[in-house]
């Protein structure tokens, strides 16, 4: 019930941030069933300082190891959570051909449905992304970014 809670309020912080981005990378579990580990990176306007987080959300179980079954898994995961596909500015993940491929992997699958969500290979700087689109809704974000109005 704890857990719950803690996840419940952070997904109330990406909601108030509007965007975020997917850190996603798949493992098989122990049982031999592939799974894909979800982080949101968003930044949290809820306090006076405004602060970029990145928060590990779930694992979820991968069916079709696909560009489009993870697509399909990372956006039934992200409608479970009121979030949508496209308020997402980037996505990271490792280079597995079914994440990165520029034709059918999961990054291009996203691409289709948003074209705002820029793949980024490596390192988490993705967030300058996200916090280059919070500046157009919130004035804290204005201020720690250096954007004047």
């Amino acid at each position: 019930m704890m857990a719950l809670q803690v996840k419940k309020k952070i997904i109330e912080k990406v909601k108030t941030a509007k965007y975020f981005a997917v850190i996603l990378n798949c493992t098989p579990h122990l049982s031999q069933q592939e799974q894909m580990s979800l982080v949101l990176c968003y930044v949290d306007v809820t306090f006076e300082e405004v602060i970029v987080r990145e928060n590990f959300i779930d694992f979820l179980l991968v069916q079709d190891k696909s560009g489009q079954g993870l697509l399909d898994s990372l956006i039934a995961a992200l409608d479970g959570l009121g979030l949508h596909i496209s308020d997402c500015r980037d996505q990271g993940y490792n280079n597995g051909t079914n994440m990165k491929g520029q034709k059918q992997g999961l990054q291009a699958c996203i691409l289709q449905l948003n074209r705002q969500a820029f793949f980024t290979p490596g390192g988490y700087h993705k967030l300058n992304l996200v916090l280059g689109d919070m500046t157009k809704c919130s004035s804290k974000a204005m201020t720690f970014s250096g954007v004047v109005q």
